[in-house]
C-alpha cells in the first residue's frame, strides 16, 4: 500500500513539474486558438443560413443534440492534434537551455499564429484552407496591393493575435510565477487533470463525430491535419505518377464519362448545316475578358453596347457558356487547347507539353500565331504562363514590359489600347505577307477590385463593370474599323469570351451578392463574330464551354478535328446537348460543380455536401438527398465521385501531353 501511494506521489510530482506544466499551458492555449480558427472556418463553409455555425450544424447533420456535446464532436480530433502539436514544440526544446527553449517556443507560437491568420484570410475569401499555390498568389497580390490587408482586420483576426501573444508569453510566466512565492499554484493540480480530461474526451468523441457527420465532412477532420493536407495538396497526385492510356482510349473514356445516356454517335448532328459550304481559312482573333460574369457583361443583349450589338447580328451566341476554371491561366488553357486542366494546376508545371490547340494546328498550315497580353504574363513566377503560351503553339508572345500598379484605371486602359493595336498589327502583318493570323488577346482591366476613372471612384461595382464593358465596346469598334479599311471585314472570325466569373468574396459583395459556386462564377459572355460566314444571329440552345472554342474555330475554317486530343466539340453539333460540363474551382475554393442540361450541381470538398438547382439562383439550391438522387441519371447521383473522375481524366490527358512532348 505504501509502495502504491509512493508511486502515485511520484506521478503527481511529475505532473506538477515545470516542463509538464509548460506543456499543459501550451496545449490549452493551442486548443483555444485552434477552436477559434476552426469555428471561424466552419462559419465560412456552412453558408446556408445566418445562424451561429453550431446551430447550422445541428440543423443539417442529424438528430437534435446539446450544443456543448456538438461542440465536443466538432473539436474532437483537434483536442488530439493539439496535443501532438504541443509535444512537437516542447519535446525538441528540452535539450536546450532555458533561454533558448523560450526563444524556440515563442518563434513556434508566432509561426502557428501566422499560419492561422493566413488560413483565416483564405477562408474569408475562398472558404477553404490555403494551398501553396493560393498562398503564393495571395502573397504576390498583397505585395502589389498592401491596402487589401485592411479588409481582413476582423474580430476573429484580433482574437488570433491575442492568443498568439498568450502563446508567446503566458505558459512560461504562469509556470514560473507562482513558484517564486514558494508554493505550487492551484493551477498546478488542476491543469494536468484538465488536459487529461480533454484528451480522453477527444479519444471517445472522434469516432462518434465520424458517425454523426460522415468521414468526408470537414467537422470530422482536425484543423491542423487539414492545414497540412492543403499545403501539400498539389503533390497528392500528378500526371507523372499515372499510367497513361492511349489517346483513343482517353477519348473513348471521356465520352463515356461526359455524355449521358450514352456516348455520342460518330456522325455530327449539325444545328446549321448551311454554314458548311462557307467554311474557309480566315484570320482568327480570340479575346479573353478578365473576370467577366455574363450577368454583368450582357454583350449580346445590351443596347448600351452598340459595337457588340452590331457584332451579334453576324455571330454565334451562347447565353449558357461556361468557363472551366476560376483561374485565368487555366481558363485560357481550356480556351486555346480544347481541354480540361487538372484541378491541381497546369501540366506545364511538370515539363514541356504538346497539344492540338488551334494555334498548334494552324502554325503547321502557315498561320502566324501571336499571344498578346495587356499585363505581365509571369507576374507570379513559377506559374508557367509564358511557357504555356509557347507550348500551345504561339510563335510570337507580347506582354507588358514592366510591372505596374494594376489598380490605376488610366494605366490599365492604356495597356488595353496597346494590346488591341498590337492584335490588329499582327493580323495586318500576316495579311501583308500572304498569310493568315491566329491571335489571342488577354485583358486585365476587369480584374477586381474593379477600377474606375479618376473622379468616378463613387461608382458602384455594377456601374464600374458596365464602364469596363463600354471600354471594350469602343476598342472593338476601332479594331473593326481598321480591319474594314484593310478590306478584311469579312475575312476574320473574332471570339469574345469572359475568362471566368466572380471568384472572391469581396467581388461578390461589391455587387451585392453572396459568395457561391453559381452562374456568377462560371457563366461568362460568349460570341463568335464571323460576318463572312454567319448571316444572322445563331443562338446555341444548349450549354457550351471553353473547351469548345478551339475545335469550333478549326471546324469553321475548314480544318478537320478528327483524331485530335480534345475534350470539346464543334458548338453547332447538337450532340453536345447531352453532355455533362465540369466546372472546377481548381482548388481556389472548396466548391466544384457540374452542369447537365438545366441542372447545376455543386459539391463542397470540406463539408461533403452536394446541392443541385438553378445556377442562376444560388440561394435556392437544394441539398442533394438520397430520395432526390434516386430520380437523377446514375452518373449524377454522386457529384463528388463524378468530379473526381473528371479530375482523373484531366490528369491522364496532362500525362499524355507530357509524353507527346518528350517523344519529339
Amino acid at each position: 500500500m505504501r509502495r502504491d501511494l509512493g508511486a502515485l506521489g511520484r506521478w503527481a510530482s511529475v505532473a506538477r513539474s515545470e516542463r509538464v506544466l509548460e506543456f499543459c499551458w501550451w496545449y490549452v492555449v493551442s486548443v483555444l486558438a485552434t477552436s477559434a480558427a476552426k469555428l471561424a472556418a466552419l462559419a465560412s463553409v456552412y453558408r446556408h443560413s445566418d445562424e451561429f455555425v453550431l446551430e447550422e450544424l445541428a440543423a443539417s447533420s442529424g438528430p437534435a443534440m446539446p450544443r456543448v456535446l456538438l461542440l465536443l464532436l466538432v473539436l474532437a480530433r483537434d483536442l488530439l492534434q493539439c496535443a501532438l502539436l504541443s509535444a512537437a514544440v516542447m519535446l525538441p526544446s528540452l535539450a536546450l537551455s532555458e533561454r533558448a527553449r523560450r526563444v524556440v517556443q515563442r518563434l513556434a507560437a508566432a509561426l502557428l499564429a501566422l499560419v492561422i491568420l493566413g488560413n483565416h484570410v483564405s477562408f474569408m475569401q475562398l472558404g477553404t484552407f490555403a494551398s501553396r499555390e493560393v498562398a503564393a498568389t495571395a502573397w504576390r497580390w498583397v505585395r502589389l496591393h498592401p491596402h487589401s490587408l485592411e479588409a481582413y482586420a476582423t474580430p476573429g483576426a484580433a482574437l488570433v493575435i491575442i492568443l498568439a501573444a498568450v502563446g508567446v508569453l503566458l505558459p512560461g510566466s504562469l509556470t514560473r510565477g507562482p513558484r517564486r512565492g514558494g508554493a505550487p499554484a492551484r493551477s498546478d493540480r488542476v491543469l494536468p487533470r484538465l488536459v487529461l480530461t480533454l484528451l480522453l474526451f477527444g479519444l471517445v468523441a472522434a469516432p462518434l463525430a465520424a458517425a454523426r457527420f460522415g468521414e468526408r465532412a470537414f467537422p470530422v477532420h482536425g484543423y491542423w491535419s487539414q492545414v497540412a493536407a492543403a499545403a501539400w495538396s498539389g503533390d497528392a497526385s500528378t500526371p507523372l505518377a499515372l499510367q497513361i492510356p492511349s489517346e483513343r482510349e482517353l477519348l473513348t473514356g471521356y465520352q463515356r464519362l461526359a455524355f449521358y445516356p450514352s456516348p455520342p454517335p460518330a456522325a455530327m448532328r449539325l444545328l446549321h448545316p448551311e454554314l458548311e459550304a462557307r467554311r474557309a481559312p480566315r484570320h482568327l482573333l480570340v479575346i479573353g475578358l478578365e473576370t467577366a460574369p455574363r450577368a454583368f457583361y450582357p454583350l449580346t443583349s445590351s443596347k448600351d453596347l452598340p459595337t457588340f450589338a452590331r457584332m451579334t447580328q453576324h455571330a454565334i451566341v451562347s447565353d449558357h457558356h461556361y468557363t472551366t476554371s476560376s483561374y485565368t491561366r487555366i481558363a485560357n488553357f481550356s480556351m486555346l487547347s480544347g481541354l480540361y486542366a487538372p484541378a491541381s494546376g497546369l501540366a506545364v508545371r511538370f515539363g514541356p507539353i504538346a497539344t492540338d490547340s488551334f494555334a498548334a494546328v494552324l502554325r503547321k498550315r502557315g498561320y502566324e500565331t501571336s499571344y498578346v497580353d495587356s499585363w505581365v504574363l509571369d507576374w507570379l513566377p513559377g506559374t508557367g504562363e509564358r511557357l504555356q503560351a509557347q507550348m500551345l503553339g504561339f510563335d510570337t508572345i507580347i506582354d507588358s514590359a514592366v510591372h505596374r500598379d494594376d489598380g490605376v484605371y488610366e494605366v490599365l486602359l492604356a495597356a488595353e489600347e496597346v494590346a488591341f493595336d498590337t492584335a490588329f498589327q499582327r493580323i495586318a502583318h500576316a495579311q501583308d505577307h500572304g498569310h493568315k493570323a491566329a491571335v489571342f488577346v488577354g485583358t486585365m482591366l476587369g480584374h477586381g477590385p474593379w477600377p474606375a476613372p479618376e473622379g468616378s471612384e463613387s461608382l458602384s461595382g455594377a456601374e464600374r463593370l458596365h464602364g469596363i464593358a463600354l471600354v471594350f465596346d469602343r476598342l472593338l469598334a476601332r479594331l473593326l474599323e481598321r480591319l474594314a479599311e484593310r478590306g478584311l471585314a469579312e475575312s476574320v472570325i473574332i471570339v469574345v469570351a469572359g475568362d471566368h466569373g466572380l471568384r472572391y468574396a469581396e467581388e461578390f459583395e461589391s455587387l451585392g451578392r453572396r459568395y457561391s459556386h453559381s452562374d456568377l462564377s462560371f457563366n461568362v459572355p460568349f460570341l463568335l463574330y464571323a460576318p463572312g460566314l454567319v448571316e444572322r444571329t445563331i443562338h446555341v440552345p444548349y450549354a457550351t464551354s471553353h473547351i469548345d472554342i478551339s475545335p469550333t474555330l478549326l471546324h469553321l475554317i475548314g480544318e478537320s478535328t478528327e483524331g485530335l486530343l480534345c475534350d470539346g466539340g464543334y458548338m453547332l453539333d447538337e450532340r453536345l446537348a447531352d453532355r455533362i460540363l465540369y466546372l472546377s474551382n481548381s482548388r481556389l475554393g472548396p466548391l466544384d460543380g457540374l452542369r447537365y442540361r438545366d441542372l447545376h450541381f455543386t459539391y463542397h470538398a470540406l463539408s461533403g455536401v452536394a446541392e443541385l438547382g438553378d445556377g442562376g439562383d444560388p440561394p435556392h439550391m437544394a441539398r442533394l438527398t438520397d430520395p432526390v438522387a434516386r430520380t437523377l441519371p446514375p452518373p449524377l447521383r454522386d457529384p463528388g465521385a463524378l468530379l473526381a473522375a473528371f479530375d482523373h481524366h484531366a490528369n491522364l490527358v496532362a500525362g499524355r501531353l507530357l509524353q507527346r512532348a518528350a517523344a519529339k
